[in-house]
Order: C-alpha cells, then sequence, then structure tokens
C-alpha cells in the first residue's frame, strides 16, 4: 500500500459520523404533554427542545444549553400557566434565561451580563422561576446562590453553600428542599439535604436533616408535605431513604448495588414518585442495571422486564427468535457490504486503491450496524415504557405488594 492509513480521501466524514444520531435527554412532564432536550449534531450540536405533542418548540438559532460549572445540565423547563405550556431555558450564547408562551417568541427575563450570570435547573413556583445562578467575576472568584425571577426582578432566596442541586418545594408550599455542599467537597464526597419555611416567598429558618462532609445525599423528592425520599450513600450504598421534617431517619431498604450515580451534571434524577406512592429508580450493577419500583413503606421492590424485543423491521419477537433474528440481521448486512464490495472494485485495476475502499467499506459496515443496533434499541426502549406506563397505571388502582 503506496498510502499510509489516514491520508486517503474517504466519504466517510466527521460530519458522517457525529450526525449520525441525536441525544435526548432531561425529559418532563407537563400536563399530558412530555418535553425532551435534543442535542442536534447535524444543526452544529444544538438543543431543542420537542414536545411529544407539538414537535419542536424552540427553533434556530435559539441553543438551552447553561455553562453552570462548565458541565451544565438541564437547561430549561416546561410548566403551564392558565393550562398553556410555556418554556424556560438558558440560551447558550449569552447564558441569559428566556422564556416564551409557545407560539411566540422568546423573552429574557434576565439581564446581559457578558455571560458572566449563569442559570441552572429551574421550577416554576407562584408565578417566578426559581433556579441555581452562578455568577463568574472578572477575577475568576465564583458564587452560587438560589434566585427567584420574574421578569422585572430577581430575588436571592439563599447563598449560604458554594453548591447547589435539586431545589424543590413541598405540595403545599410551605416548605422547599435542596442540597447543597462545600468546596473541595464533590458530590459524591459529602452533600447536605436541606428544608426551609417559605414565609412569603421567602427561605426562612434553613435547616439540615441529613448529610455532611462524608456522606453524599442526592435527588430529595417529596412524598407528601411531611416527608422526603432521597439517596444516601450512608451504608456504603447509595440507597434509598426517607426523613421527615423533624429530622427522623430511615432506610427504605438495604441493597448492595447504587440506587444513584456521580452528579456530574445538574439536573440527574433519580427517582420518580407515582401517583400511589410508589417509587420508580434504577438500581442493580453497573453492567446490568434494572429499572424497578419500590413499595417505600414494606422496602419490597419489583423489577420490570421487558418481555419482547422489537427488531428493525418493527415486528415483536419472543425468546428464542431474538438470536436468530440477529443473525439474519447479520448475514442481510453482511450481503450488501458484499454488493458494495463488488459496485467498489468494478473497473478497479489498482490492487492498494481496492484495499483503501475494503477498508472504508468495512468502516461503513460497522457504522451502518452500529445504526441498526441504535434504531433497534430505540424500538426495545418504546416497548418497555408501554410496559412502564401500564405498570404504573396498575400500580395506581391495584398495590402489588
Amino acid at each position: 500500500m503506496t498510502q499510509q492509513p489516514g491520508t486517503w480521501p474517504s466519504p466517510i466524514t466527521a460530519a458522517l459520523l457525529t450526525g449520525a444520531s441525536n441525544r435526548l435527554w432531561g425529559v418532563q412532564t407537563v400536563g399530558e404533554d412530555v418535553l425532551w432536550g435534543e442535542l442536534r449534531p447535524s444543526e452544529a450540536g444544538r438543543v431543542t427542545i420537542v414536545s411529544n405533542k407539538l414537535g419542536d418548540l424552540l427553533p434556530a438559532p435559539w441553543d438551552a444549553s447553561s455553562s453552570v460549572h462548565e458541565y451544565g445540565g438541564t437547561a430549561w423547563l416546561g410548566y403551564e400557566v392558565n393550562g398553556v405550556l410555556h418554556l424556560a431555558f438558558v440560551n447558550k450564547s449569552d447564558q441569559r434565561l428566556y422564556s416564551l408562551k409557545v407560539g411566540e417568541a422568546p423573552t429574557a427575563l434576565t439581564p446581559d451580563t457578558n455571560r458572566s450570570h449563569r442559570y441552572l435547573e429551574m421550577i416554576y413556583v407562584s408565578g417566578e422561576i426559581w433556579s441555581v445562578r452562578e455568577i463568574v467575576a472578572e477575577d475568576g472568584k465564583t458564587t452560587r446562590d438560589l434566585v427567584a425571577i420574574s421578569k422585572n426582578e430577581i430575588r436571592v432566596l439563599d447563598s449560604s453553600s458554594h453548591f447547589y442541586a435539586y431545589l424543590s418545594v413541598s405540595p403545599d408550599k410551605n416548605h422547599a428542599s435542596f442540597i447543597g455542599w462545600e468546596h473541595p467537597q464533590m458530590p459524591w464526597d459529602g452533600t447536605e439535604l436541606f428544608v426551609v419555611d417559605i414565609e412569603n416567598g421567602n427561605f426562612k429558618n434553613r435547616r439540615a436533616l441529613d448529610g455532611s462532609a462524608t456522606c453524599s445525599i442526592l435527588d430529595p423528592i417529596w412524598a407528601d408535605n411531611e416527608k422526603l425520599y432521597y439517596i444516601s450513600d450512608a451504608s456504603g450504598w447509595w440507597n434509598p431513604w426517607e426523613v421527615t421534617l423533624k429530622g427522623a431517619r430511615r432506610q427504605i431498604l438495604s441493597d448492595e448495588s447504587e440506587w444513584a450515580g456521580p452528579l456530574w451534571i445538574l439536573g440527574l434524577r433519580f427517582l420518580t414518585l407515582t401517583e400511589d406512592g410508589k417509587i420508580i429508580g434504577v438500581h442493580g450493577a453497573v453492567d446490568d442495571r434494572k429499572l424497578t419500583i419500590l413499595d417505600p413503606i414494606s422496602g419490597n421492590y419489583e423489577d420490570f422486564e421487558s418481555e419482547s424485543e422489537v427488531d428493525n423491521d418493527n415486528e415483536e419477537i419472543e425468546g428464542e427468535d431474538i438470536e436468530e433474528k440477529q443473525e439474519d440481521l447479520e448475514d442481510e448486512d453482511e450481503d450488501d457490504y458484499y454488493e458494495d464490495d463488488e459496485e467498489v472494485g468494478a473497473g478497479e485495476d489498482d490492487f492498494e486503491q481496492q484495499e483503501v475502499n475494503e477498508f472504508d467499506l468495512n468502516l461503513t459496515k460497522a457504522i451502518k450496524f452500529d445504526l441498526r443496533q441504535t434504531r433497534s434499541y430505540l424500538k426495545q426502549y418504546e416497548v418497555l415504557m408501554v410496559e412502564i406506563e401500564q405498570t404504573v397505571t396498575t400500580t395506581t388502582t391495584t398495590s402489588k405488594f
């Protein structure tokens, strides 16, 4: 071969590879709609927000992306005002917080600070957006606080911690909860679960209910007006716990596996509450994670199991048929590539050039197979979501435990 690998022209470009699929995350339910963020390599990595009912909510060039902690996280929030869907988001280019009523243009809620003020992980409370704010001064000093944002005002709710996450309000709106931690701890080293009283929209009587510099607390959610569920690694594993506003703590179950993971970005959720008070979470070994539903009273849990797989032709297949379908898919791919080989080789006298083309074809084969596998996984995911919805609906009327 006269040409070194990587020096010959190839139809396989970086744009082809990176533009092969969108990244989806940050699912939120708003009324009867479902929203998610969608990072699109085909649009230079722009993040738009998609509604299951309405499609794209954020047209180009708007880009929902925050620079808080430099890692970012969930930089948008869907909410309803008088039954009408609204969207709050942080725009990447200026890091300002905007809001829009679906079908209308975005309106800035925060001033232009030349990207020095950043926002992330928002909730909607009584006409305001409550959020984590990060301020990066010209000398590099960085501070963070919790703020309440309206069109004409930004109010500081709390500024006692170096870092914040998981701001949430009790159902009766009398209390708020969040986690905080201090430098140099990382959130997997040690965090604290705080609650405050809400009086006239302000925070009062901040107190810690659990956690320390050596105990990591994650993802507190309100079980009711007097109690929270959350993740703690006090046992050596990130397991579900509960705590009352009076500070009475209880480990819901002891499981030698992780029910959470490192908080690299803000907005990561590990627990979800069903209408009948059960907890949906994820646990298990790193290579064998299971979606599960947990009874917080008994500590019993049941893993969701998918009874079917879906192949690339949308056919439902079960059990032993899965391996047979996979073999058929591989055979189809092999036949396709032999045909491609013949087309590329036709009329080629240069054996070295044919070797180059074969290398490209093999790489193309791997990419195509990977894309087919991705489509298969997405179809399996859709089936699993239907099963989860059916199971959760069942548990709201008939307890399994």
